[in-house]
């Protein structure tokens, strides 16, 4: 009589194991699956939990790291290390046609320039470049800072937003609306930097500028995907080179910037004309592409990986 009571009581213990393993396992499917359905979402609100925090607890700055943060989370919950992967490789493919070495390290000195030219034009002064004009070399020594890891937000911001979130926002809203989702927010989760009175953004005009900036990284947002798709899915090319210049040409042609010194005042008006000419280029692509930003030249294995 107690071996049968025993064998009843591991019959239902063993029943409650297996309920309570089957609850753990779909509740374990069921975020994974949450996660899979709106990654884009839950990533950009982590970027923001993560990376804004200085600002809303002393009112000061991001942190730039958080977009590697946020994809590295992510991925170790959907797909784990095979996910890291692609974006490493991402990030480290070099290898290319010629032109778009030639158009990563052109694009954002002819339109810096176009844009000096047409200030000047319309009744405007030209920068002074005290950068370029007091010691050329510098131009190497901070092509190094924006470029390298450990001090370029290029880095820091594209692993994340090239390197993880533009394949996945081309595959499921396709290369124009992705690209436009993935550009607003680029520019928007800057919107700390706009109150930092150290910041660029900043000294760009503050707040007045700020939808000028956020069309600026909706176009040149256009343009690295355009270049991705062209590059086989580069984000070493299309987003870490194309940003860092950028954010190089844009300090040393459109400011009067000086090496150890504290912003002074940008000239808004020159930097409304280059958001322009920007756009117009931006604009020009997805014309001539018809809206797809040449995806179709994207491999397969590309798309399938995203």
């Amino acid at each position: 009589m107690i071996d049968n009571d025993n064998k009843i009581v591991d019959e239902i213990v063993d029943e409650i194991d297996i309920d309570t393993t089957r609850n753990t396992s779909n509740k374990s499917f069921g975020f994974r699956e949450f996660l899979k359905k709106n990654t884009l979402a839950v990533y950009f609100a982590l970027i923001l939990i993560i990376g804004w925090f200085p600002w809303y607890t002393t009112g000061s700055g991001i942190i730039f790291w958080a977009p590697i943060i946020s994809f590295v989370i992510i991925s170790g919950l959907v797909n784990g290390k095979q996910e890291i992967l692609r974006v490493l490789k991402s990030m480290f493919k070099w290898k290319a046609k010629p032109i778009w070495y030639i158009i990563v390290l052109s694009f954002p000195v002819i339109f810096a320039l176009i844009a000096v030219g047409i200030r000047v034009i319309s009744g405007g002064t030209a920068p002074d470049f005290a950068i370029i004009s007091e010691n050329p070399l510098s131009i190497l020594f901070l092509t190094f800072i924006f470029l390298f890891p450990l001090t370029a937000t290029a880095f820091q911001e594209e692993m994340g937003f090239r390197g993880y979130a533009l394949p996945i926002a081309q595959k499921k809203y396709g290369p124009l609306v992705g690209t436009l989702i993935i550009g607003a927010f680029f520019g928007a989760w800057l919107l700390p930097e706009f109150f930092n009175s150290s910041s660029a953004q900043y000294a760009m005009g503050g707040m007045s500028y700020y939808p000028w900036f956020i069309l600026t990284e909706l176009s040149w947002s256009i343009i690295m995907t355009w270049i991705y798709n062209n590059t086989k899915g580069s984000a070493l090319i299309s987003g870490w080179l194309l940003h860092g210049f950028f954010n190089l040409w844009t300090l040393l042609l459109l400011t009067n910037a000086v090496m150890g010194e504290e912003f002074e005042a940008f000239d808004e008006v020159l930097l409304i004309i280059y958001s322009v000419v920007v756009t117009g280029a931006a604009i020009v692509i997805t014309i001539v592409t018809k809206g797809r930003l040449s995806y179709d030249r994207l491999p397969k294995e590309e798309i399938c990986n995203s």
